[in-house]
């Protein structure tokens, strides 16, 4: 029996480490523009909301925790990564273009202040994700029904954006609290689905169970390729409008939920793929490293007189995962066992 439990974790946590191992990639290769940036915008709809929905998986298992052992462990796990790796690349890039002192101050501000001055404006991700779970924390103390955290989470991302709201919003960029709105829905959604998730076990489903999640799975990986193909605002060559913010919210938040089914669907496929279920454990490492091994990349080859040419997806997919790998090979170790304290372990 125990052997059958630790089988069923151990499966768990590789498709979720899957999942997270296709967001990192999503994310190197949504900083890259393509001439139709229709990979720029597939990313954006799907990548980030899926990190804060792998977040929510397992926040059960901490709402229950004081407030200041909570706190402690948000700060361990994403401050600590956050000043690290922040102060890393301002020092790496400055040092480079041998920026000025006040500039480089300006950059250790805004670290805290929303990364508008920072060379590695991604790490905003960690910040935003603190604010997400304490926020979540504190919802959870006063609303104890997990239906109604769920429907407030919905009403709340779907008003962010109009514009009073926004105004607000706007003025709390300390720590990326602005942004708590867009994502706290899907930490919520994480935390509501994983009960139902955490102990599914495909391979020991019945053939007509299997065959009817194939059938869903590649109905959903199918419009995911559809929302690639022809782009989130395929209506507008069509002449229609979508008006107000909240009906253009839920459309978008549909087309985010079908990418992001067809992302765990593919994980529950490959999660035997072992490179890239340890490419997700260490997400943190290569979000931190992702604007240096870019950089340092593209200045080797332009020492050697090599020029590259990413002019659509597959190639920009393909230069991504490599430079995944190389920071694999570089960096893992080195992070995961002489400076594991730096990386929130």
């Amino acid at each position: 029996m125990s052997e059958c439990v630790e089988r069923v974790e151990r499966k768990r946590l590789d498709w979720v480490d899957t999942a997270r191992g296709i967001a990192i990639i999503a994310v190197f290769c949504g900083h890259f523009l393509t001439p139709d940036r229709r990979l720029e915008v597939f990313c954006y709809l799907f990548h980030l909301q899926l990190f804060f929905l792998i977040s929510g998986f397992f926040f059960s298992k901490n709402k229950d925790l004081p407030f200041s052992v909570f706190l402690k462990e948000q700060i361990k796990r994403l401050i600590v990564p956050l000043v690290f790796f922040g102060v890393l690349n301002i020092l790496f890039f400055d040092f480079y273009k041998d920026e000025t002192s006040p500039v480089m101050w300006s950059q250790f501000a805004s670290i805290f202040t929303g990364f508008k001055d920072h060379p590695a404006p991604e790490l905003w991700f960690m910040a935003s994700l603190f604010c997400v779970s304490i926020f979540y924390y504190l919802i959870n103390k006063i609303i104890k029904n997990r239906h109604a955290i769920l429907v407030l989470s919905l009403i709340i991302f779907l008003f962010a954006k109009v514009p009073v709201i926004t105004v607000l919003l706007k003025h709390l960029s300390f720590l990326n609290v602005y942004d708590t709105p867009n994502y706290l829905l899907f930490f919520a959604l994480g935390d509501y689905i994983f009960s139902h998730l955490r102990n599914f076990d495909f391979k020991a489903q019945r053939k007509k169970i299997k065959y009817f999640i194939h059938v869903i799975g590649s109905f959903l990986f199918f419009c995911a390729y559809g929302i690639f193909t022809f782009t989130p605002d395929w209506y507008k060559s069509y002449g229609i409008n979508i008006d107000g913010h909240v009906i253009y919210n839920a459309y978008r938040l549909a087309l985010t939920l079908i990418i992001i089914s067809a992302v765990l669907y593919v994980s529950h496929l490959i999660s035997d793929f072992k490179i890239l279920s340890e490419i997700g454990k260490n997400t943190l490492v290569l979000m931190g490293l992702e604007m240096i091994i870019k950089n340092i990349s593209l200045n080797v080859m332009g020492m050697f007189n090599i020029s590259i040419h990413l002019d659509n997806a597959l190639q920009i997919v393909i230069y991504c995962s490599l430079l995944i790998f190389l920071v694999k090979i570089l960096a893992f170790n080195f992070f995961n066992k002489s400076v594991s304290y730096l990386i929130g372990k």
